[in-house]
């Protein structure tokens, strides 16, 4: 029986926050080619802001385009981010590539949130038939707090599956859900944790931004300095993820082999 493998918890996190800090040109290199999304965002109505409730949406559908290429670009500068660090790759000004791997990494993305999301939509379905047929308040609000449970708890045991999307990035088609699963026991709640604390930057650098925005007055060129904040902010959270994810793929996979080697000998 294998031995389990903790997590350097405060390690991962400082590394994954400083390594993209020390190498921030990749970042903005990475991020460079979207400022055609910053471009689009001027001349239709402002809907990144409209996303992010800045301002009253004036075209739902552009707002929807609008999420779609975001989720888009977030994958590639994800993706990126993730063949940066592991592989070394490097990157001009302006460079785009979107294939296969950008492709499962999707796939795998949308997989893991319909796990979270099915089973906690079904409880909720539950809670809101039981409110609907007038049962009692006790079974009404054990339901409502299965439906947030099962949401809870899903999300921090999907977190143990984090190290498929870096097996997507970089092609290694050997790293499955299932093995995933496996090479992270022990340390669900370490991993959610480091997700969490990583957050922290993002949400303060988020908080600033609207504090400023809102002492200022509301003009075309204060609307349009806002949006490429938000951008930045948003690419910013995902390669910080992208760069954590990466640092948990590196830390168990070579425990792993650091074991293998072990038994063999």
């Amino acid at each position: 029986m294998s031995s389990i493998s903790y997590l350097p918890l405060i390690e991962t996190v400082s590394r994954s926050f400083t390594y993209l800090l020390k190498d921030f040109r990749t970042f903005l290199k990475i991020c460079s080619v979207f400022l055609i999304l910053w471009l689009a965002d001027l001349v239709t109505g402002h809907p990144i802001l409209c996303n992010f409730n800045v301002i009253p949406c004036t075209s739902s559908s552009t707002s929807w385009i609008m999420n779609i290429l975001m989720y888009l670009a977030a994958t590639v500068v994800s993706v990126e981010t993730i063949r940066h660090i592991i592989l070394k790759q490097e990157y001009q000004w302006g460079h785009l590539s979107f294939g296969m791997n950008n492709i499962r990494y999707i796939a795998y993305n949308m997989l893991i949130a319909l796990m979270v999301i099915l089973p906690s939509a079904l409880m909720l379905m539950i809670a809101l038939y039981a409110d609907s047929s007038h049962v009692s308040r006790l079974t009404s609000g054990t339901l409502r707090a299965s439906f947030i449970v099962t949401l809870i708890g899903l999300s921090i045991f999907c977190c143990r599956l984090y190290l498929v999307y870096v097996g997507a990035a970089i092609g290694n088609r050997s790293m499955s859900l299932g093995r995933s699963y496996l090479l992270t026991a022990g340390n669900m709640l370490l991993i959610c944790i480091g997700q969490m604390l990583l957050a922290i930057p993002t949400i303060i650098l988020v908080y600033l931004c609207y504090s400023i925005y809102s002492f200022l007055p509301t003009t075309e060129v204060t609307q349009g300095m806002f949006a490429a904040l938000i951008l930045l902010c948003y690419f910013f959270d995902t390669a910080l993820k992208a760069s954590y994810y990466s640092h948990l793929y590196q830390f168990f996979t070579h425990t792993n082999k650091r074991t293998t080697k072990k038994s063999l000998i």
